[in-house]
């Protein structure tokens, strides 16, 4: 793909993110935010090269923090960070990848990959917020109970439904696919 139409992507997919997360202000639904976030940054994985995914997985959850969206800690915007690039590279990944020709069917791959990602991605931020980010701040119980839910059973739900709108999307907007 043109380095310009890469860059012109990502600055689509990253205002996108951002866009979704400015409506969730008004919505205030985790499940439907998370999804809609996840959703571009599977697609972002699937339609961009994995450097330029990468950029959008940083680069929104920085604005994010910027603009007043999502949490309201900066310590955790590095592992929020660190977590969408898992769920876009397995994303990105299953494109391309067949282990030793055992899974020959393209939705099928994708789907194992993009279930893995959000496997890792949750697990990933889950562990950052129990065991990493307390040895650096003392949370009150509030910001606890926020942080908790942003790592619970419904981030992984919202990971999920987000990655099959992109696989949906994909499937019905060709052009959705890299080129």
């Amino acid at each position: 793909m043109i380095k310009t139409k890469r860059i012109a992507f990502g600055a689509a997919f990253t205002a996108l993110i951002l866009l979704f997360q400015l409506a969730s202000s008004f919505f205030g639904s985790q499940l439907l935010t998370g999804s809609l976030v996840n959703m571009v940054l599977a697609i972002s994985a699937l339609r961009l090269d994995f450097r330029s995914a990468a950029c959008v997985c940083m680069i929104s959850p920085a604005i994010a923090f910027m603009l007043g969206l999502g949490p309201k800690i900066p310590l955790f915007i590095p592992f929020i960070m660190a977590a969408n690039i898992v769920f876009a590279l397995c994303v990105y990944y299953a494109e391309d990848c067949d282990i030793k020709g055992l899974i020959k069917q393209e939705y099928t791959r994708l789907i194992l990959w993009g279930f893995g990602g959000a496997v890792f991605k949750c697990l990933m931020l889950f562990l950052s917020f129990r065991a990493i980010i307390p040895f650096f701040i003392a949370l009150n119980d509030r910001q606890s109970s926020a942080a908790g839910a942003m790592f619970s059973m419904t981030a992984f739900v919202a990971c999920l439904v987000g990655f099959a709108l992109a696989l949906i999307l994909r499937k019905f907007i060709p052009s959705l696919r890299k080129g």
